[in-house]
């Protein structure tokens, strides 16, 4: 099998830097497979074709996935992470290893770009019922047919 040539054989210490001694033992302390926290931010709906918004999503108050897109496909809406055109196709730059943690993500993202759209809806209804009492209130007494 032939080797890629951008590939580099990496050398890895196995001794813990200055200051991190104690990260071995939190690190294995940490139960595989919990569930991370997740935190949708910055949800801007878009409604441009098959685009309905793009959010970001930080992963335990650690990382940072900026441009996360809300896709409207044939089976609905789905997430997409952040991606690349190489050759035709379209390849992510970062994206959920498991399924199980690929589907808390989808849950956690789209849980919150309904939430954006609920708000916008309700905030809709109140700057409606608001111009229209503003619209009665600057109507009284500048009736036609007041006598």
């Amino acid at each position: 099998m032939s080797k890629n040539p951008n590939e580099k054989d990496i050398q890895f210490n196995d001794s813990n830097p200055e200051g991190f001694e104690g990260n071995a033992e939190a690190l294995e302390a940490v139960p595989q497979g919990a569930p991370l926290n997740i935190k949708v931010t910055n949800i801007s709906l878009l409604n441009e074709d098959n685009l309905l918004a793009r959010a970001n999503v930080v992963l335990n108050d650690c990382l940072s996935i900026r441009g996360v897109k809300i896709v409207n496909g044939k089976h609905g809406a789905f997430i997409s992470m952040p991606s690349y055109q190489a050759n035709g196709r379209f390849v992510e730059i970062c994206f959920p290893t498991t399924s199980e943690f690929r589907q808390q993500m989808q849950d956690s993202v789209m849980g919150a770009y309904e939430q954006t759209l609920i708000q916008g809806q309700r905030a809709m209804e109140n700057a409606k019922q608001a111009s229209a009492e503003t619209k009665g209130t600057e109507m009284e007494g500048t009736s036609p047919y007041a006598g």
